[in-house]
C-alpha cells in the first residue's frame, strides 16, 4: 500500500530522530558535527516504510535490522498509540473527578483548568517551533495528572468557605498550589542541563 511521502520531511525527521547519536554522542568525545541540508521543492514520492524491513531474494526473505529501523518501528507504534493513551488518561481523570465532587458543574470547572493547560502547552510549542518526539510525549499526561491536584484543592477549599472567599482562597491555598507547581517545574528544569536532546526536550516543555 503506497502512500505519498514528503522526502524533505523524511530527511528532516531522520536528522532529528538520530541527532542523539551523531551529534550528542560525538559531543561527549569533543567532536563537533553540523549537518547542512540542501532541500528542494520536489513532489512527494510514493513509498511504503515496510518495504525496507524485508528483502526478498531467490534464496529467501531476509529481515535487515539496524538501530534506525527498530527505532522507526517503535516511534511509529508510539505515535499510533498516543491518542489512545491520552484519551484513556483524560477519561480516568474525568471519572475520578466526578466520583469526588458528584456534580457535573463542579467537575467541569475543575476539568477546564486541565484542558486550558494542555492547550497552552500545545500553543506555546507551535509558537516556538517545538515538536513532540519519542521522549517528550509523556509531558501531556504528566501535565494532566499534576495540574488536576491544584484545581481539586482550590475547589474543595471554595466549597468549605463559600461565596465571596475567592480572594482568601487564592492568597492561601492558591499560593500553596503555586509553590507545589513550581517545585514540580524545578525538578524538570534540571533536564535542561543534560546533553541528551530527548531529555532536554522534556525539561524544555
Amino acid at each position: 500500500d503506497f502512500r505519498p511521502v514528503d522526502l524533505n520531511s523524511a530527511v528532516r525527521d531522520s536528522l532529528e530522530i538520530t541527532k542523539s547519536r551523531w551529534k550528542d554522542d560525538a559531543h561527549l568525545s569533543s567532536i563537533h558535527i553540523e549537518v547542512q541540508t540542501e532541500l528542494g521543492d520536489i513532489l512527494p514520492a510514493l513509498g511504503d516504510a515496510s518495504e525496507i524491513r524485508e528483502v526478498i531474494t531467490s534464496l529467501g526473505v531476509y529481515f535487515p535490522s539496524s538501530d534506525a529501523s527498530i527505532y522507526g518501528i517503535v516511534l511509529t507504534t508510539l505515535f499510533q498509540d498516543t491518542p489512545r493513551v491520552l484519551l484513556l488518561s483524560l477519561l480516568s481523570v474525568i471519572i475520578f473527578v466526578l466520583l469526588d465532587f458528584r456534580s457535573i458543574r463542579k467537575s467541569l470547572l475543575v476539568l477546564v483548568s486541565i484542558v486550558a493547560g494542555v492547550f497552552w502547552l500545545i500553543g506555546l510549542m507551535a509558537a516556538t517551533g517545538q515538536r513532540f518526539n519519542f521522549y517528550n510525549l509523556i509531558i501531556i499526561p504528566t501535565v494532566m495528572g499534576i495540574s488536576i491536584d491544584n484545581a481539586i484543592h482550590i475547589m474543595h477549599r471554595y466549597q468549605e468557605l463559600g461565596k465571596g472567599s475567592l480572594r482568601q482562597i487564592l492568597s492561601t491555598t492558591g499560593v500553596a498550589c503555586l509553590l507545589s507547581s513550581l517545585t514540580n517545574a524545578a525538578g524538570f528544569t534540571g533536564l535542561l542541563f543534560t546533553i541528551h536532546r530527548g531529555l532536554y526536550s522534556i525539561g524544555l516543555l
